[in-house]
């Protein structure tokens, strides 16, 4: 039986430090090839285990989805942390294209003009939509300056901080715990990816529970939104007042 494959490149990849010849070097693993999905992982997908937890959910899918990430093999049996390693944004990517795989790179959707109000359906090419990638010298990390500051207990004052891109492994624990609550998803997020704040030895707990909303969003555009891979934010005219108004690709749309 012929089963669909194609190899794409991650945005980002999966990075790992390996031994050669002796000294420690950073190695990126670009190249993940996909297949089409089977039953089996029509039934996996569909177990409670799995449409419990949306984190959960995409790991599953792309574990039988994806066959080879660089030089690993990958099965629903094998190397399920290198799925679980990988950004949101590369694991979006691979939803991405699994999904042109099986069909196609038109994808109908919905939304709501935030102008007038009318319902309204759209395609879009995902094969016309932006990729931004991490070059493999660059480290997979964003910068955010706050317009809040904090304070560490020695009165050093900082308002930058550094953060890395979330991974499976955090969608799938912050996903878990806080499906329904943006609030706390985004305190977690911020608090699990926070690397450093400029200048300070150690921050507050719960610094980013403390910071205003304006702060807030800074953190959700950074890090779930203006992420590197496939460009999340569509500009859609309304075809009744004309006006354009913006959205963002859903998990959703691809899990339907």
């Amino acid at each position: 039986m012929s089963v669909k494959t194609t190899i794409v490149k991650l945005p980002v990849g999966y990075r790992e430090v390996v031994e050669e010849n002796g000294s420690k070097v950073k190695k990126v693993h670009r190249e993940a090839t996909i297949k089409e999905l089977d039953g089996y992982a029509e039934e996996a997908i569909y177990s409670s285990a799995s449409r419990s937890n949306p984190g959960a959910l995409i790991t599953t899918l792309l574990q039988h989805a994806v066959t080879k990430i660089g030089d690993y093999e990958i099965s629903p049996t094998k190397n399920k942390r290198i799925i679980e390693s990988l950004t949101i944004s590369d694991r979006m990517f691979l939803m991405i294209e699994i999904r042109r795989l099986i069909e196609g790179d038109i994808l109908p959707m919905s939304a709501k003009c935030p102008y007038c109000g009318n319902n309204f359906e759209y395609e879009v090419n995902l094969a016309e939509l932006e990729v931004s990638v991490v070059p493999d010298d660059k480290e997979p990390v964003v910068e955010i300056e706050f317009s809040t500051s904090i304070k560490d207990k020695n009165g050093n004052e900082s308002r930058v901080a550094i953060f890395k891109y979330p991974d499976g492994k955090i969608q799938k624990e912050v996903l878990g715990a806080y499906a329904d609550n943006v609030g706390k998803a985004t305190t977690a997020i911020a608090e699990r990816c926070l690397i450093n704040f400029e200048g300070l030895i150690e921050v507050p707990p719960r610094w980013a529970a403390g910071f205003p909303l304006s702060d807030r969003k800074k953190i959700r555009k950074a890090l779930i939104i203006d992420t590197p891979g496939y460009n999340q934010v569509l500009q859609i005219p309304c075809p009744n007042c004309g006006r354009v108004g913006e959205t963002t690709l859903e998990l959703d749309s691809f899990l339907a």
